[in-house]
């Protein structure tokens, strides 16, 4: 397993001036502890990383290949800026621009690539066994199939009182009784029909005299 001591990763070496107050802040705190913090050469900065509680900034190609070497290490964090390699020749040389198609050729067919992976991972550090997700028992699940039950009761309750109510207005409406209309609206549910009201007519009055004559 790897130790608690770790390695800040960052992709250049750390600026003295930045644009950004927190790494100002940062270079000012050791600036002021130079004599406490600061190391002479990588191998000093890797012993305290891994002897004491210290954090090591430095460039992160060089990281990235120690990390690979001592699985005690563990690189962490972001970037602070980003500087490129250059090979360096003489004012017009000829070779400068061969040499730099070559790289560029390099690069695009990937070749590069495989050669870090070769010379910088070396035997590498055993990966970190995942855990695999257990799967859910009744015990996890219960209370979902008890809110579902209970909804559904709470449903059944409610379609009853309703069923109760509409047959109660029916049969006040209708001036029947209770029963009646409650078999009536089940009728109705059952056959999936629409029911139609019929609304009781109110007693017409006539005189007596109209009566006759239309006798």
């Amino acid at each position: 397993q790897r130790a608690s001591s770790i390695i800040f990763i960052f992709h250049s070496v750390f600026s003295q001036k930045t644009k950004i107050s927190t790494y100002d802040k940062m270079w000012e705190f050791m600036s002021s502890r130079r004599h406490s913090v600061m190391v002479k050469n990588v191998e000093e900065g890797i012993q305290r990383v891994l002897t004491s509680d210290y954090a090591f900034l430095m460039e992160s190609t060089t990281i990235e290949f120690v990390t690979q070497r001592n699985c005690n290490l563990t690189q962490i964090g972001g970037l602070i800026d980003s500087k490129a390699y250059g090979v360096g020749t003489p004012m017009g040389s000829p070779y400068r621009d061969k040499i730099t198609i070559a790289i560029l050729q390099l690069q695009e067919e990937g070749k590069l690539h495989m050669m870090k992976e070769k010379w910088w991972r070396g035997n590498g550090c055993p990966e970190e066994e995942s855990k695999e997700a257990s799967a859910l028992g009744v015990q996890n699940i219960g209370g979902i199939f008890i809110v579902l039950a209970a909804g559904l009761v709470l449903s059944v309750f409610v379609a009853v009182g309703e069923f109760l109510y509409k047959s109660k207005q029916n049969a006040q409406l209708e001036k029947r009784s209770f029963c009646s209309a409650m078999v009536e609206e089940l009728r109705v549910s059952l056959k999936c029909q629409r029911r139609l009201k019929h609304k009781p007519q109110a007693p017409v009055m006539v005189k007596t005299e109209e009566v006759i004559n239309m006798h």
